[in-house]
């Protein structure tokens, strides 16, 4: 038993001498190593970075940094990728430091580079140097750099609708739009009437944009936008999507969209903005062809219910048109299923030549353009749609002849009106 306990014992203290001594070349490993920072018993490091920032660009990134207030310090380098890519820098400290004093500046003196580098997230380690190599302790941080995947991963805004208004400034709405990838805002380009070029940023998370004082030359009323993006606060570069470009052409024709304006009214009853109404659309007390029943100003005839009859009633308007090919979208409703008698219940919408329209019995003889009206439902609005060609320039007049003059009670209202040159 005694021989068996030292024999255990022997082996134990065996197990602790290899671990000793493997303790001991480790650390004679260490200082081995650590000797190279010392001279006469003093470790010799070059001063370090202090608060280093890294800033997000496109493909690149920015370091910022504190220098050191150690004369010795003669570059800075940069690795990344498990030291397999660097960057080196010279720094001139003397005339930096001497630069700082002289700005007034406090503190240690800012340092600024920019390192290119592929797109990704990266893990830096930098180290300053004195001109005979000797490092400083490392300093690590972590950074990310954007590209092509995130330029791809971006978009412009998108147009709902374009109008051109009164006082030559033209608004856009916008479609909904995520900003959540950075977007920061929206450039707008084009030519005021009196043909310069112009250029302004808009919040892009706004819903209407007016671009003021557009060009009505129907060549050069474009307007070109494009939306800016940061892939967060702090990047240093800005991304930029394609170009859209839009028409701002001229406008013809006024109050075409509900709720429509009125410049009189009698309770419900009132007459339109911007359109002619003769006095035999104004068939309720002298007021007629504006009609809030519903809550909104539509574009209206009504006969019946007490009121009285309508013989070509007419809401019109009149332009000049330049030659071209045009399309014209009427969005209505009416009801009365009677509508089948041309001549009590009918109502066109048509484009005329000359300041005025035909009666409506004149209407298919002597228009340029015209759609009958047919569509009876009381509960259902319909889109009906017409094309106007003209060769040359020409002076017409658009809109709408109605003649309601059965017993039955009869109403027309219209929403909206697209009056729109084709692009050839």
């Amino acid at each position: 038993m005694k021989r068996k306990f030292i024999k255990c014992l022997y082996g134990t203290m065996i197990k602790i001498c290899v671990l000793i001594s493997l303790s001991a070349c480790s650390d004679q490993t260490k200082w081995d190593s650590f000797k190279d920072y010392m001279k006469d018993g003093e470790i010799m490091y070059t001063g370090k970075l202090d608060s280093v920032k890294v800033f997000s660009g496109n493909e690149r990134v920015r370091f910022s940094t504190r220098l050191p207030a150690d004369p010795k310090v003669t570059k800075i380098k940069v690795l990344w990728n498990d030291g397999k890519e660097s960057a080196e820098y010279d720094v001139d400290i003397e005339r930096i430091w001497a630069e700082w004093a002289m700005e007034g500046g406090s503190g240690r003196p800012l340092f600024e580079v920019y390192t290119p580098i592929e797109e990704g997230v990266h893990s830096f380690t930098l180290y300053t140097y004195d001109a005979l190599g000797v490092a400083s302790v490392p300093v690590h941080v972590t950074g990310r750099s954007y590209g092509q995947r995130y330029q791809d991963a971006i978009s412009n805004k998108n147009v709902n609708n374009i109008v051109r208004l009164r006082n030559g400034d033209v608004q856009i709405d916008w479609f909904p739009f995520d900003t959540s990838l950075g977007a920061i805002a929206l450039e707008v380009n084009y030519i005021s009437q009196n043909g310069e070029e112009q250029q302004f940023l808009t919040d892009v998370r706004e819903d209407r944009t007016i671009v003021p004082d557009v060009i009505e030359d129907e060549e050069e009323a474009k307007i070109t936008y494009r939306t800016l993006f940061k892939p967060n606060a702090n990047a240093v570069d800005t991304f930029y999507t394609g170009y859209n470009t839009v028409s701002a052409a001229p406008v013809f024709f006024w109050n075409l969209v509900a709720p429509y304006d009125r410049i009189a009214n009698d309770g419900r009853w009132g007459i339109l903005a911007e359109w002619i109404t003769n006095d035999a659309a104004k068939n309720i007390n002298g007021f007629g062809g504006h009609d809030t029943r519903t809550g909104q100003g539509l574009l209206s005839f009504e006969a019946g219910w007490g009121t009285a009859n309508i013989v070509n009633g007419k809401i019109y308007q009149t332009a000049v048109l330049p030659a071209g090919r045009y399309k014209i979208d009427i969005d209505f409703v009416r009801n009365h299923a009677s509508n089948d008698d041309g001549t009590n219940n009918l109502i066109y919408a048509l484009v005329a030549e000359g300041a005025g329209l035909p009666n409506a019995i004149d209407v298919p003889s002597s228009a340029l353009a015209y759609s009958n009206l047919l569509f009876i439902n009381p509960e259902q609005y319909r889109m009906q749609s017409f094309e106007l060609e003209l060769t040359e320039e020409k002076e017409v007049s658009f809109g709408f002849v109605a003649n309601l003059t059965s017993t039955s009670d009869q109403f027309f209202n219209v929403r909206l009106i697209k009056f729109e040159k084709i692009e050839e």
